[in-house]
């Protein structure tokens, strides 16, 4: 017993009623757990007492109860405290609440069905309430192909729906891993081929460069022609001046 972990006190802020009964809940697992539930009525009714904390112990002292001996009773007791947080319970609320609960973004499909069939407990659907969570499930999913292939399926079940989101989500999930693998080696290779490239290419460019170094040191050789011009025309000057000289001699 001492090594159990006693639940946490009961709260009378917020929803009381939701705060009620996931108490109740847990203190009926930790009472078996603890071989509590062994105990005559006296030690399980104080040992609850003790576990719901003193905000309990001070709505527990007014309780007005019909028969004497019934304050030492745990069930006595449990129905008192139910009265108390659940004085007047909307239907109408409790049920619109359900039926508005879509699948928040990041939330997983268990998560999801497990809070639809929390609110459900209290909307008193009777034997429709599996039906009515496949219904919510179908409709308050983020996947609008998984959706589509619900609402063709003949015959669908609440476990049957349940299992194809578990399905659907687990595809989804390795998808992306195989994504992210095929990206990372995909830029892998870019990188390889990049360098591969670069490589070639200033390979390429080298004898461009040694071709045009070359070029720029040959010094630049003169043109015959313009030397031939340059004699041509100095001939022709002391031809010229030999005939005036013999002219004017005459």
């Amino acid at each position: 017993m001492d090594r159990l972990k006693p639940p946490t006190e009961l709260q009378f802020t917020g929803n009381v009623s939701e705060n009620w009964r996931r108490f109740k809940q847990a203190y009926d697992i930790y009472e078996v757990a603890a071989k509590i539930d062994k105990e005559d009525q006296k030690v399980r009714a104080f040992n609850f007492l003790h576990v719901a904390g003193p905000a309990a112990h001070d709505v527990y002292k007014t309780f007005v109860f019909e028969q004497e001996g019934d304050d030492a009773k745990l069930d006595k007791i449990c129905q008192q405290f139910e009265s108390y947080c659940n004085p007047r319970k909307n239907i109408t609320y409790e049920r619109h609440v359900f039926f508005t609960r879509n699948m928040r973004e990041g939330e997983k499909i268990d998560a999801y069905v497990t809070d639809l069939k929390t609110k459900a407990a209290t909307c008193e659907f009777s034997t429709l309430q599996d039906s009515l969570i496949r219904d919510r499930i179908i409709c308050g999913i983020r996947n609008v192909h998984l959706r589509e292939r619900l609402l063709r399926e003949k015959d669908l079940t609440l476990e049957k729906c349940v299992e194809f989101c578990r399905a659907s989500e687990a595809s989804s999930m390795q998808l992306k891993e195989l994504g992210e693998t095929q990206g990372s080696s995909k830029s892998i290779h870019g990188i390889k081929n990049k360098q591969i490239s670069t490589k070639k290419s200033q390979k390429e460019q080298k004898p461009q460069h040694s071709t045009q170094s070359s070029q720029k040191r040959e010094p630049d050789k003169p043109k015959k022609r313009f030397k031939c011009k340059k004699m041509w025309s100095f001939t022709c000057t002391q031809k010229l001046s030999g005939i005036w000289e013999i002219m004017l001699k005459l």
